[in-house]
């Protein structure tokens, strides 16, 4: 039996201010956006995957102008046929994963699952007149 392969692309947006600039693990992302490239502190970052012998962590994903195009891109990149479909979690920063927003097409698998707990119906990600993600709730 072949099963399909699971594509998985991850996209991050920005950097907290409690980073100072230390984006340690962005090379681990598919995408970002040009602002967190941005806030980058290079010689922090570079000094902190060296130290961890982990060079993939500071290398510099593909990045966009917005949020919006980088969320766009990743979706593309899956070649879906419909990317409604997609499974995606969305996560506020890496020290709060009590609390994600999920898609449609993922909130049924969270439904199957004794361990989780729905809070609120998937809703559309929302984006405003800039590109920018609107915040999770």
């Amino acid at each position: 039996m072949v099963q399909g392969t699971v594509h998985r692309r991850i996209v991050v947006r920005d950097l907290t201010p409690e980073s100072h600039g230390n984006a340690t693990g962005v090379g681990l992302a598919d995408f970002t956006t040009t602002r967190l490239v941005r806030q980058m502190d290079a010689r922090v970052t570079y000094l902190n995957s060296l130290t961890a012998l982990s060079l993939q962590s500071a290398k510099i994903p593909i990045h966009f102008d917005t949020d919006r195009e980088a969320v766009s891109a990743a979706l593309q990149s899956l070649a879906l046929r419909d990317v409604t479909q997609a499974k995606v979690v969305r996560i506020q920063d890496t020290l709060s994963l009590e609390r994600v927003a999920v898609s449609e097409s993922y909130a049924e698998s969270v439904n199957q699952r004794s361990d989780l707990k729905v809070i609120n119906d998937p809703e559309a990600m929302k984006f405003d007149a800039d590109g920018l993600l609107a915040s999770l709730s």
